[in-house]
């Protein structure tokens, strides 16, 4: 081969290794594709007559780099892939644990029956100053006796993957007074188990709190349009009355025969009677105010003695046990009868089989206690709890307005006593009156008045 010819070649050959570190020195600095690179340097081979030696290895070459170009790029592409993942995470982590510190509902992670996590308004619910002082502890421990097994099953539906929904419970605080609180649970995942529950506690106290006074004024609204309406009838019926008291006043004196008049008088007892029902009604309705003035409690329990034995039947057996030893209450006696009146013909229909209901007063400091006690059916505590509201009723259609109690409680609290109600279903119910006693002679009070 010439030497011209042979010099030509290794020029060319220089070139094109010159051609080729240019092509990868280019593609590492602007990342160009090795494909291109290559493009361009084969272009220009064919221009230059290389030889095949040259264009397999300077493939070789540019192939070789245009892999780890490849690969560079992938592995940042995933590595900012990676990391945007990790900020947003972080970022919603972060979002999450503001919302529950902020949160006003109290917030408990629970982990194999000890609390790991509790957020500030828990720890106020739970009465604590820090949260020290409840992480480590059974939850259960603060959860009302009461209420204990329907959390445990809230919380095992919890640790077996199901959400509970919202539930009333009671929380023994931690100086333990009881609060009144809803329980939401639901599974989370917390240190690595799925065994995890996240406990949402809202405290309804002040809630509750409106609902009884929404409820107190919805009785009270109820009272007020029942007293305006006995006031009417009151009001009517006691011009009937007397109108029917003269007539009777008169022909008293027309009639001389014994019997006749015998049937007179009892007629103008009856009406007088009647007159001090209507004068009931007038009071209750808060249009006549009651006649009150000092009386003896054991007299008038004695005085209606007599009426009740009549009243109740014989299957009803009436005792009675005095202890005041002369204690006065300042009332009105008529009102005072028609609670014990009331409190007995209830007693009576409590005990359809018959039995025994028993009166007895006594002194209890500076108070005198009556007591009415039945041997019936007795009542549920949710019964007691709603015996004194206007309109409530046990009894079937047509045996009961629902009044009655409620006009006892009215009577006593306008004698500023109060009256409680205990029982046992099976046992019997027992109503206990409380008047504050009055020392003054009934003279004293009356010439002050």
């Amino acid at each position: 081969m010439p030497s011209s010819t042979i010099h030509q070649t290794r020029t060319y050959r220089d070139l094109v290794w010159l051609a080729s570190f240019t092509a990868l020195v280019l593609a590492l600095v602007s990342y160009l594709d090795a494909g291109d690179v290559l493009a361009r340097v084969l272009h220009r081979s064919e221009q230059s007559h290389v030889d095949e030696f040259a264009l397999v290895s300077l493939s070789l070459v540019v192939g070789l780099a245009g892999l780890s170009l490849r690969g560079w790029k992938e592995l940042e592409h995933e590595l900012q892939v990676r990391c945007r993942a990790e900020r947003e995470t972080a970022e919603s982590e972060q979002r999450y644990r503001q919302l529950v510190e902020l949160s006003p509902d109290s917030h408990v992670v629970y982990l194999d029956g000890a609390i790991t996590y509790v957020n500030p308004a828990a720890v106020r619910l739970f009465g604590a100053l820090q949260a020290e002082q409840l992480v480590g502890k059974s939850l259960l421990e603060f959860i009302h006796p009461d209420c204990r097994p329907d959390f445990l099953g809230q919380v095992a539906s919890n640790i077996n993957g199901k959400t509970t929904p919202f539930r009333e419970n009671r929380l023994v605080r931690i100086d333990g007074e009881v609060a009144e609180v809803e329980i939401f649970g639901s599974p989370t995942a917390h240190r690595g188990s799925n065994r995890a529950v996240q406990i949402t506690l809202r405290d309804i106290r002040e809630r509750k709190q409106s609902e009884v006074a929404q409820e107190r004024a919805r009785q009270a609204q109820k009272l007020e349009m029942l007293g305006t309406l006995a006031g009417g009838i009151a009001h009517d019926f006691n011009n009937l009355l007397s109108l029917m008291m003269i007539n009777v006043e008169g022909a008293s004196l027309l009639v001389e025969d014994e019997e006749a008049r015998a049937y007179l008088k009892d007629t103008e007892d009856a009406v007088e009677r009647a007159s001090k029902i209507t004068r009931k009604l007038l009071a209750f309705s808060r249009r006549q105010e009651p006649d009150r003035r000092p009386i003896d409690l054991d007299d008038t329990v004695q005085d209606i003695m007599r009426f009740l034995t009549r009243i109740l039947g014989a299957a009803t057996q009436v005792k009675l046990e005095s202890g005041l030893a002369g204690g006065q209450i300042f009332g009105d006696s008529g009102q005072i009868e028609q609670v014990i009146m009331n409190l007995a013909i209830n007693a009576r229909d409590a005990m359809p089989n018959g039995g025994v209901i028993t009166l007895r007063t006594q002194r209890v400091d500076d108070q005198a206690q009556l007591s009415i006690s039945d041997t019936g059916v007795g009542m549920s505590p949710e019964v007691c709890a709603r015996i004194f509201e206007a309109f409530f009723t046990t009894k079937g259609m047509g045996k009961g307005t629902g009044l009655g109690l409620s006009m006892v409680s009215g009577i006593v609290q306008q004698h500023g006593g109060n009256i409680t109600v205990t029982s046992e279903v099976g046992v019997g119910t027992t109503f206990t009156l409380a008047f504050p006693l009055c020392d003054e002679p009934a003279t004293a009070v009356l010439s002050g008045s």
